[in-house]
């Protein structure tokens, strides 16, 4: 991403371009914490007849800065067809630009002016097992979206099994693929495939569904879709469960399991052989594949002279944390599934 400068005149020239009736004049373009993957600015719009509005930039960082390799064409895509649906609970899609003006693939939103659930979660005053039941009504909406609504924008895979195996698989060939060996990554290859689950019907998954990515207004709004695909539902059970644990903040998975799933199957239609702690568990370890690989990929780069940047850098604590959980998953369940 450019300069506040260069950004800001490129916005009003793109705005300009898309609506060339609405004479844009950007009033403000200012930086947004809380981003991490992305690099995320805020920009106060004033259009012709006076109304202002608060458009939310999401772009990629410099090549060399990058920590996860997603693409954002994809996720505009994605964003694009939910937002013509409806049906999912986040900020609308705008616009997106795929660098002529912006100086890099930027996706324009809607703002969402409520508080990340990750906050909301540590303020003393606020109703936990309600969020709980956002966060699981929130996850049945996504994954009873109709696919059809999606129009393309992901492919959907054959068959789940070989779905399953794919995932699977990564870990196996990442270690293969990593200029050092991980044994780890070769273990639970192994352990993942000897203990797999009842299948289930594939649904559209978010693919990075945590507190930090969910926001409290008109119930809970989600954001930042790069790693969305269609696949197993319960990777995004998986994942929540997996990041919550993580951050010292309140689970709310974890404070009644059997209550968030009963409400989750209740929405969804799953059958308790489906959806029950052991799979969520399983899912746990599974739903981080995307995620760790690309902290291994980014790792590689770093050592060969190819990326760099202190986020880059904290974010390789987590794999050595990602490792003992999943090893301590795996030896839990033994004889669960």
């Amino acid at each position: 991403m450019r300069d506040i400068g260069s950004t800001t005149e490129g916005l009003r020239t793109f705005l300009a371009h898309h609506e060339p009736d609405r004479n844009p004049v950007v009033l403000e373009c200012r930086p947004l914490t809380g981003g991490y993957s992305r690099v995320m600015n805020c920009a106060t719009v004033r259009w012709h007849d006076g109304t202002e509005q608060e458009l939310v930039l999401r772009s990629d960082p410099p090549p060399d800065e990058i920590v996860y390799r997603t693409d954002r064409t994809m996720e505009w895509n994605v964003l694009r067809a939910l937002t013509a649906a409806a049906t999912v609970p986040m900020p609308p899609a705008y616009y997106y630009d795929d660098g002529s003006y912006l100086g890099t693939p930027t996706i324009v939103l809607g703002r969402c002016g409520g508080p990340s659930l990750q906050s909301a979660t540590t303020d003393p005053s606020a109703d936990l097992d309600d969020l709980a039941a956002k966060v699981a009504d929130t996850l049945s909406t996504i994954h009873r979206t109709d696919l059809a609504l999606l129009g393309g924008a992901l492919e959907a895979p054959a068959d789940w099994g070989d779905y399953l195996s794919g995932l699977i698989d990564e870990w196996a060939r990442a270690e293969k693929a990593h200029p050092e060996s991980v044994p780890v990554l070769r273990y639970l290859s192994a352990w993942l495939d000897a203990h797999r689950p009842a299948p289930m019907a594939m649904t559209l998954v978010h693919g990075d569904f945590q507190a930090s990515n969910l926001l409290v207004e008109d119930g809970l709004q989600t954001i930042d879709w790069e790693f969305a695909h269609i696949g197993d539902p319960r990777e995004d059970l998986g994942w929540f469960n997996l990041y919550s644990a993580s951050t010292g903040a309140p689970n709310l998975y974890g404070r009644d399991p059997d209550g968030f799933l009963e409400r989750y199957r209740l929405r969804t239609g799953a059958s308790a052989a489906e959806v029950n702690q052991a799979t969520v568990a399983y899912f746990s370890v599974i739903s981080a594949t995307r995620v760790y690989l690309s902290i291994l990929a980014s790792a590689a780069a770093m050592a060969d002279g190819k990326a760099q940047g202190v986020m880059l850098t904290y974010t390789l604590n987590a794999c050595a944390l990602g490792n003992f959980n999943w090893l301590s998953t795996c030896q839990a369940l033994e004889g669960a599934l």
